[in-house]
């Protein structure tokens, strides 16, 4: 059985049961949201309500396990929760880890992760990540809802016209399945995406270089609930845009900074042959360059970002998400990244319980600023021993919207292109046995 969401006719919210037994439910009764008052839309949209009233989906379904209550909807257990939420101005981003296997999906699920993106065998833009077969994707769909997490899909390539025949085929399964949105770069691919699943959440990928309002509005009207910005806009500009358009903020927090602007590089294929825009990146930035008169450095090759540090920044500027990069990265890597940003998150909001509004620092007290200075530092200190790139950056967030020369410098690490460890200790001296 599958119980339809009522809503009035200012859209608010009336009653609300719905049970789904199977895929196919699933996505049918993702398809009656589509009548909904936008803002609810977009919460059911990011799982934040899933189950209402248990007691009273029960009694309609008295077949109806425990389990398939928790596997099909999460969050949101009773109607006044759901009218707290409705009502609450209050923006809580969501964590959301990079899963290149299904074993890093599962450890970003078990350290609390709120959201993962992963790739399929086709059309993503990290071809040599594990990536998933359909059947290893549709089993971490349902395990990660089974714990209340969503699954975005990367669908951020260019494609073809042969490839186009096979985009709606392809994605069939997982929207069956209960896909959760997709991140697109190619506007061919929304066009299709959109006729053929008008329901399915469409994110705008960074490669789409949407630097300004206008770019974010225009998304929002071919009907995409998201957009990952320019990765070279300032925290201001991300600012603006999220208060000047109604659509979802998705910024990078944490992992790999392309030297391209938003990752758009044509170096890959003119220097190793592989384009970068079909997934198949060379990595030309990780290389040694000779500058002449003897000096050898790793010119182009950026630090890694992380922003622990101006966390309350980006949560007080009302960015939705939280994108970890790292689809390349192990599962240990993921688990550590999402455990440190989950905490970090949290702390901050947590100074805010019980207040109304939205969260901004200036209200913090002394010691709650130092409390959480002193925590963001031992976070990033553990980040720091996972992987690192001779130190960290905050990327371009505060660069107040201009280029300062420093700024470029401060970001590249010239001496190594990898992990480079922390200081264990120093050696004073050495002496014989």
């Amino acid at each position: 059985p599958l119980a339809a969401l009522m809503f009035s006719a200012d859209g608010n919210f009336v009653e609300a049961c719905a049970a789904a037994y199977d895929r196919s439910a699933y996505a049918l009764m993702k398809d009656s949201f589509e009548q909904g008052s936008y803002s609810l839309r977009k919460a059911l949209g990011r799982g934040h309500v899933r189950v209402l009233d248990q007691a009273a989906l029960k009694s309609l379904c008295p077949g109806i396990s425990q389990k398939t209550l928790c596997h099909s909807f999460r969050n949101v257990n009773t109607i006044e929760e759901l009218h707290q939420l409705h009502h609450s101005s209050r923006i809580i981003p969501e964590i959301l880890a990079p899963a290149g296997t299904q074993e890093a999906a599962r450890a970003a699920v078990n350290a609390g992760c709120d959201a993962v993106y992963l790739g399929g065998q086709l059309f993503g833009a990290r071809a040599f990540a594990g990536n998933f077969d359909q059947e290893a994707l549709l089993k971490t769909l349902d395990h990660c809802h089974l714990f209340g997490v969503r699954v975005y899909m990367t669908v951020n390539t260019l494609l073809k016209d042969p490839e186009m025949e096979q985009l709606i085929p392809y994605m069939e399964p997982y929207y069956r399945a209960g896909l959760d949105g997709v991140i697109v770069q190619d506007v061919g691919v929304i066009r299709a995406l959109r006729k053929a699943y008008p329901s399915l959440a469409l994110h705008g990928s960074t490669q789409m270089s949407i630097a300004s309002s206008c770019g974010a509005e225009f998304l929002r009207a071919q009907g995409l609930t998201r957009v990952v910005p320019a990765r070279e806009l300032s925290l201001m500009e991300i600012r603006q845009i999220r208060e000047q358009v109604d659509i979802e903020i998705e910024a990078f927090v944490h992992g790999a900074m392309c030297y391209a602007y938003s990752g758009k590089c044509l170096f890959s294929s003119f220097f190793g042959g592989r384009s970068g825009n079909r997934g198949r990146c060379a990595q030309p930035c990780r290389q040694l360059y000779d500058m002449g008169g003897g000096i050898r450095e790793y010119s182009l090759s950026m630090k890694d970002m992380c922003t622990l540090s101006i966390l309350p920044q980006l949560i007080d500027a009302g960015i939705d998400s939280f994108k970890i990069e790292g689809r390349m990265k192990n599962p240990s890597y993921v688990a550590a990244a999402v455990n440190a940003y989950r905490k970090a998150r949290d702390a901050y909001l947590a100074c805010f319980s019980g207040s109304e509004g939205r969260t901004d620092r200036e209200r913090l007290s002394e010691d709650q600023r130092k409390a959480y200075r002193i925590m963001a530092e031992e976070l990033t200190g553990q980040l720091m021993d996972i992987y690192n790139r001779g130190g960290f950056h905050t990327g371009y967030y505060e660069t107040a919207g201009s280029w300062r020369e420093e700024k470029g410098l401060e970001m590249i690490s010239r001496e190594r292109p990898n992990h480079d460890g922390v200081l264990a200790g120093r050696v004073e001296s050495v002496s014989g046995p």
